[in-house]
């Protein structure tokens, strides 16, 4: 495959109408590939409140008003295990699902629901340093559940913007020796600049995603989009919603998602 154009890095957002209708036309010819697969869309309920602009910006796009945080967070996943359910040729018993912390929680139960029993858990925070997103990890992946033999592995990130966690991702997955041909990268929403820079970087991984948005704003925010979804996952959530998967985490995963929830208590209160 020809690499037309560079990696679309944070500075260059928005996009210009040329580049946008390029990276468009790339998505869609991925998706003729098949690296790339688009499905119904997300029910308009986990739009609701970031769509509302007589709502406080911030408040938007962090929480949820319209909506109750359980209703959010079961929408949510239902979306997650709709994209896993569409997922064919794999054995989900025989696969490890990384879900990079925080949003990407939603996908464990949907995971457990469909036979999966490892879990490569990772933590990355997205930041601004001097005009680019730079990433930090905050949970390193569990070498040890790659020991055994698998036949693909999942990772599941609900929102897909610049592509940024979920490369840093693949980066770290590819250098513990996973092959990119075992790679599946699901998404409940994704932008096209994000999965150009995925599909373009790693070609022998697949993108399903539930919906592809039209593009990235000035403040890299997927547009429509649906907000933060980390915040409005953990908004109002308490470890008890997680007790009942206590096995799919180590100790010290366990003790770092206890942080992350009091950590989105105290942003709450």
């Amino acid at each position: 495959m020809t690499v037309r154009w560079k990696p679309i890095e944070a500075k260059d957002l928005p996009l210009n109408p040329e580049d946008l209708k390029q990276t468009t036309d790339y998505c869609k010819e991925e998706k003729a590939r098949g690296r790339l697969r688009v499905l119904g869309g997300i029910p308009d309920e986990l739009r609701m409140d970031y769509l509302d602009t007589s709502l406080d910006p911030t408040l938007r796009a962090t929480s949820n008003i319209n909506i109750s945080s359980t209703d959010w967070r079961q929408l949510m996943m239902d979306s997650c295990f709709t994209i896993l359910d569409r997922i064919t040729g794999i054995d989900f018993e025989k696969a490890i699902l990384l879900p990079p912390w925080r949003s990407a929680l939603a996908f464990a139960y949907p995971a457990l629901n469909k036979g999966t029993k490892r879990f490569a858990h990772c933590g990355i925070e997205r930041m601004e340093r001097d005009g680019k997103m730079m990433t930090r990890e905050y949970l390193p992946i569990d070498k040890t559940v790659l020991d055994k033999p698998y036949e693909s592995l999942i990772v599941a990130d609900p929102m897909n913007a610049t592509g940024t966690s979920i490369i840093t991702t693949l980066e770290k997955l590819i250098n513990l020796g996973v092959p990119e041909e075992k790679i599946i990268v699901t998404c409940v929403v994704s932008a096209p600049e994000g999965c150009y820079n995925i599909l373009n970087r790693f070609l022998g991984v697949k993108i399903i995603t539930a919906a592809l948005d039209s593009h990235l704003n000035e403040k890299k925010y997927i547009q429509p989009g649906l907000g933060d979804a980390g915040d409005k996952f953990f908004d109002g959530l308490e470890i008890d919603f997680f007790k009942p998967i206590r096995h799919i985490f180590t100790n010290a995963q366990w003790a770092e998602l206890q942080h992350r929830i009091n950590l989105a208590q105290a942003k709450n209160s």
